[in-house]
């Protein structure tokens, strides 16, 4: 065989393992870019007004309140 073959059989070679490689780096970044959409869809799911810290503590109120009645509750079951 002549050299000038077995270069460009050299040069094929790497030109088609730098492609596969390329089409690989390509694929991965379509891939990150696909789930960066969809987190950034998610994220602006997000409300868009919130609960006032007034509010927020009269329910933690009204919750504890709850939970004393139902403990007292059971205290009375337990002592029967």
């Amino acid at each position: 065989m002549e050299p000038q073959v077995l270069f460009n059989a050299a040069v094929a070679l790497i030109s088609l393992l730098g492609g596969a490689m390329m089409k690989s780096i390509y694929d991965a970044i379509q891939e990150l870019r696909h789930s960066d959409g969809e987190i950034h869809e998610r994220i602006n799911i997000l409300p868009s007004t919130y609960m006032r810290r007034d509010d927020y503590m009269a329910f933690g109120s009204r919750i504890e309140a709850t939970l004393v009645r139902i403990e007292s509750k059971l205290d009375n079951k337990a002592d029967k």
